[in-house]
């Protein structure tokens, strides 16, 4: 699955696709849901996500290149071998940019 055409996604839902190993370069999504969705070993490059949430996903080494996160929450997911320090974070953070429900993160 690519995400071809299109750079900004507005309150879409991505649901049993399969990313895994892909590249996705300069994409918004502007509150998009991601359902039981493969990202294992997948590239965010310079990707920007915006009150958005992945729920039941497989995020295990995913790269995380110069990528934004603002409300974005991972519920039951996977999210093992992430190295979070290659995302793009504010110099001035206000509320949460991500938040884990029931998902396992470990930080490398």
């Amino acid at each position: 699955m690519e995400l071809k055409g299109k750079s900004e996604y507005w309150s879409e839902s991505f649901k049993d696709l399969d990313f895994s190993g892909v590249e996705i370069f300069s994409k918004g999504f502007d509150s998009c849901i991601f359902e039981k969705c493969n990202f294992s070993e997948a590239t965010f490059n310079r990707c920007n996500f915006v009150d958005c949430e992945f729920a039941n996903c497989n995020l295990s080494v995913v790269k995380m290149e110069y990528s934004k996160f603002s409300d974005v929450c991972f519920r039951d997911s996977k999210l093992i071998g992430v190295d979070w320090t290659k995302a793009a974070w504010p110099r001035l953070i206000f509320s949460s940019p991500v938040k884990f429900y029931n998902s396992i993160p470990e930080f490398n």
